[in-house]
């Protein structure tokens, strides 16, 4: 039968989204591990281990996260955490397949949100690490140095946090976010002769001696011909405050 996945605790909330098929269960301590394939360039086909993925319990929360790390970390790197971690252009596109599969009961997010977890408790203490819910792990996953992880995660069960709580803390712990600069704001006098430029092209000054002018009234054509001369007036005006600008930075510089 299809469930959703439930957090085991009451009050915290998991923030991915997964279906899974229930196929018995499963303690804390009776991990079943996949077994060992060999690490190498031959990739073993997808279907298998879709399968495997299925068939996980996840009702039973931090136990079966691992189990699923533990078969998609065998598959493609040979059971090694380590070299999980590190950047390979082949196994982030066999990753990427997987997480795509089209049976696949698991989201994109979610399955990269499992490997993230069980990474997580392999670098935290045994014992602490199971203590937490699979949302407190989620929330801890930002925090970057191990010391501080351990700190939040032991001052959330002293202190009773929900993952939302411990989220917000996470966050608060590591650096402020660095505000990149963008592009510097043009100046108004740029922007608008770019508009001018492009307003009026080559091409459309072509276009209007082939076509638009044609056939107007000596009425139209003297209207438009003195709305030119004051736009060009203005023009005018403008390129002389430009060129007295000019000179002006060039004789300070």
């Amino acid at each position: 039968r299809l469930v959703p996945f439930v957090p085991t605790s009451g009050h915290d909330e998991w923030s991915g989204s997964a279906v899974v098929r229930v196929q018995g269960g499963m303690s804390a301590g009776s991990l079943s591990l996949v077994p060992s394939v060999p690490a190498g360039d031959a990739e073993p086909p997808l279907d298998g281990l879709v399968r495997r993925i299925n068939g996980i319990v996840v009702g039973h929360g931090l136990a079966a996260i691992l189990e699923v790390a533990d078969a998609v970390v065998t598959h493609f790197h040979g059971g090694d955490y380590a070299a999980s971690t590190r950047r390979s252009r082949s196994k982030a596109a066999g990753l990427r397949r997987l997480a795509e599969h089209p049976d696949l009961l698991l989201s994109k997010s979610t399955l990269h949100r499992y490997l993230s977890v069980a990474r997580q408790v392999r670098e935290m203490d045994h014992e602490l690490a199971w203590r937490l819910t699979p949302s407190a792990h989620v929330a801890l996953l930002p925090v970057r140095n191990t010391a501080e992880k351990t700190r939040l995660a032991r001052a959330a069960l002293e202190n009773g946090w929900g993952s939302r709580e411990l989220r917000k803390r996470a966050r608060a712990s590591g650096p402020p976010p660095v505000k990149r600069p963008g592009r510097p704001a043009r100046p108004r006098v740029v922007a608008w002769t770019d508009q001018l430029a492009r307003l009026l092209t080559p091409e459309q000054v072509q276009q209007l001696a082939r076509e638009d002018l044609s056939g107007l009234s000596p009425d139209v054509l003297t209207g438009v011909l003195r709305q030119v001369s004051v736009a060009l007036g203005r023009l005018s005006s403008v390129s002389l405050l430009v060129e007295r600008e000019l000179h002006r930075a060039k004789g300070e510089g």
